[in-house]
């Protein structure tokens, strides 16, 4: 026969181990942010991980009119995210053309002052990240 275990059930008076989730885990400070200058007044978007741009009003950072011409905005046109420690970002269809450092790219790994536009005349961020430094 096993051997019988004994369990004592824990009273209110004993501290309780600190209880964490698996995916539970401290918010990552904010490194990255998009910058906008509209007029000679900079808008800045502080990216926390994953952020959608686009026209749509779902997106993280909504494209309307106080971007200027917003015609060749997709509804969701690129997200920014990151990957492996490293700043991604994605075009997010054929059709959203995104321009870095003035050329046409693809899934694109961002460095401090990489300059992003949403179309060919579209709104033009540049990129900044102070957590580049420590890398």
């Amino acid at each position: 026969m096993g051997a019988l275990r004994w369990f004592r059930r824990k009273t209110a008076e004993e501290p309780q181990p600190e209880q964490t989730s698996p995916t539970e885990s401290k918010p990552e400070p904010v490194t990255a942010r998009l910058e906008f200058e509209r007029e000679g007044e900079p808008l800045t978007f502080p990216l926390k991980g994953s952020e959608v741009i686009g026209a749509d009003r779902s997106c993280d950072i909504v494209i309307d009119e106080k971007f200027g011409e917003t015609s060749a905005v997709k509804g969701q046109h690129l997200r920014i995210e990151v990957w492996k420690g490293r700043w991604v970002a994605v075009p997010l269809g054929p059709e959203a053309v995104v321009l870095f450092d003035g050329r046409r790219g693809g899934e694109t790994v961002l460095k401090d002052g990489c300059r992003i536009q949403l179309g060919e005349d579209g709104p033009l961020f540049t990129f900044r990240d102070k957590g580049a430094a420590e890398r």
